[in-house]
């Protein structure tokens, strides 16, 4: 069965990695599960760490159309959640990376904003 795969930091420590069905989590549900129903310390950072295996499968028989359409909401959705957040243009590739990721496990826009987003937090320069 696939599944997503989630890093769990404490003062900037990964501590843990959690996995749970494709889907089934984004990275704010899963922190609420850990602290709510495992006793995790409410200061933990959760994280999506990498794309499903199914996610792996389906990339390599992807065809350019659908690539295509995947990288447009990728974009669509960086310009939604990050307008005016300065980013190294090296760091471009990057944030595409983690939106694919996402969006290649299914993730809705919603969620796939958020990794994004979450992402883009990580190595903004303002």
């Amino acid at each position: 069965m696939a599944s997503d795969a989630f890093d769990v930091y404490l003062n900037g420590k990964l501590i843990d990695t959690v996995f749970a069905s494709v889907g089934s989590y984004d990275y704010q549900e899963m922190k609420k599960s850990l602290v709510e129903h495992d006793g995790y310390n409410p200061s933990i950072e959760v994280k999506a760490k990498k794309q499903s295996v199914n996610a792996r499968k389906e990339k390599k028989t992807m065809t350019k159309a659908e690539e295509k359409k995947i990288d447009k909401k990728v974009e669509s959705l960086y310009y939604q959640r990050c307008s005016g957040i300065q980013i190294n243009i090296m760091d471009i590739g990057a944030v595409f990376k983690v939106g694919k990721a996402a969006a290649l496990a299914g993730l809705s826009d919603e969620q796939i904003g958020n990794e994004i987003f979450n992402f883009v937090q990580t190595i903004r320069k303002n």
